[in-house]
């Protein structure tokens, strides 16, 4: 519903009035079929003109009557369903509906179905769409729509798993779009026993994360959150910082990476920088002239895990990684090391992690990925003046979300157009997937 505030906002100018409203009105004409040019003039609503809205109104009704649902912003909507306008085509003066089936999309991450709408629409330019979000919608709302649902748009917060309870629940499905990397809160082996295709944005969040782990890193090594959280209770203390807990550089360290793929990779590029000494440690080893390129050595976990000043975590979750980093790999490491995880929770053990930290057996953390989200208020970890904790951000810059979105709609895009979807989770295709 449209605020005072906007309504103010739109009165300051004609200028200002006609370019707002002029974009909700071809948005909301391209959705009912009604080409842009066919709307009438507005004029500034504070010289008591009528409004390409009032227009709207009037021209979107069978009879000529206002429909009170458009009395708030075309942009609020996703379907005209609820107008009782699937489609409308123009025939001289007059607007007649059509019969085309609805298809419908049900989006679980916490974006607005509005806004699917919107892509959606201005993709296709299909009037034939309703979007559903999880959000704001009851269970009876949200099982009536995954009845119809044909396409999913996953959840990147991993909140709402895609499990066979919930395929049996959308028996119509036929792709689901996950707008994030990773992708195992996904039954993949439920999915391909449906003929459901499942894709991923891959590879949107690769410097994110390299930049938040080599954050992290530089943040304990300087001990830079306890300097600003001590100097914000009113304490100086320099002379703490110097002498008694000690302040680091990243140069000279030796730095141990376990997993290198995409991420692992634009971590090693940047370390280079740094004049560290890299090792690193994955499933399948580098090329010589890769390792050479990016400045790295090839060792086994245990080994890394003794060597290393600074150890981080760039894997997928799977059978293998889960407890990857537990009592025993924990106690392998140098009581000044630092451990940090942007992969998973799953992949250390978060129990036995804060007791090494508590015990001073490890010298810092950093933590951006729990085994629970959100962290529950009495986690181990909380309240450890030597772990930094950030809640799930890596990967979720201003840029990445740009980058998903373009991925994650133009593929919803390519399949309502009947074509191939791209980006198909590993083994999809028949191709080996990316490495996180």
């Amino acid at each position: 519903m449209t605020t005072r505030a906007e309504v103010a906002h739109r009165r300051r100018s004609c200028h200002d009035c006609r370019s707002s409203m002029a974009a909700d009105v071809r948005l909301a004409a391209l959705t009912i079929g009604v080409a842009a040019a066919t709307w009438p003039e507005a004029h500034c609503p504070k010289r008591g003109h009528d409004t390409r809205a009032a227009n709207l109104r009037s021209i979107a009704s069978r009879d000529g009557s206002p429909i009170d649902g458009l009395t708030r912003e075309p942009l609020h909507y996703t379907s005209f369903r609820q107008y009782d306008i699937i489609a409308c085509r123009r025939a001289g003066d007059q607007f007649a509906r059509t019969n085309r089936a609805m298809t419908t999309i049900v989006v679980l991450s916490p974006i607005p179905a509005s806004v699917v709408f919107q892509w959606l629409v201005a993709g296709t330019g299909r009037a034939d769409l309703s979007v559903v979000g999880v959000e704001g919608t009851s269970p009876s709302q949200l099982d009536e729509a995954l009845a119809e649902a044909e396409i999913v748009l996953g959840d990147y917060t991993f909140r709402h798993a895609i499990t066979e309870e919930f395929l049996d629940r959308a028996p119509r499905l036929r792709f689901i779009q996950q707008p994030s990397a990773g992708y195992e809160h996904i039954d993949v082996k439920a999915c391909r026993r449906r003929g459901i295709a499942v894709a991923h944005t891959p590879g949107v969040n690769d410097v994110a994360v390299a930049e938040h782990t080599v954050m992290l890193a530089l943040a304990l090594l300087k001990k830079a959150f306890y300097a600003h959280r001590r100097m914000a209770e009113g304490a100086w203390v320099q002379r703490e910082l110097i002498w008694e807990r000690g302040l680091f550089e990243l140069q000279g360290k030796t730095y141990g990476i376990v997993g290198m793929g995409r991420i692992g990779r634009q971590l090693a590029r940047r370390l280079i920088a740094f004049g560290t000494r890299t090792l690193y440690t994955d499933p399948v080893r580098l090329s010589e002239s890769e390792e050479r390129e990016l400045h790295v050595e090839y060792k086994s976990l245990d080994d890394l895990l003794r060597r290393s000043d600074v150890v981080s975590l760039h894997v997928p979750l799977t059978e293998k990684t889960r407890k990857l980093i537990g009592e025993r790999e924990l106690s392998l490491m140098k009581f000044s090391a630092i451990l940090i995880n942007v992969a998973r929770g799953e992949c250390v053990d978060e129990v036995a992690l804060a007791k090494r930290l508590r015990e001073k057996k490890l010298a810092g953390a950093g933590i951006d990925v729990f085994s629970v989200e959100p962290l529950p208020a009495d986690h181990p970890l909380r309240g450890l003046e030597n772990v930094i904790l950030t809640p799930h951000i890596a990967g979720a810059t201003a840029e990445v979300r740009e980058r998903v979105v373009h991925i994650a709609v133009d593929n919803m895009v390519r399949v309502l157009k009947g074509e191939q979807p791209l980006h198909l989770v590993p083994g999809e295709d028949g191709r080996e997937g990316a490495k996180e």
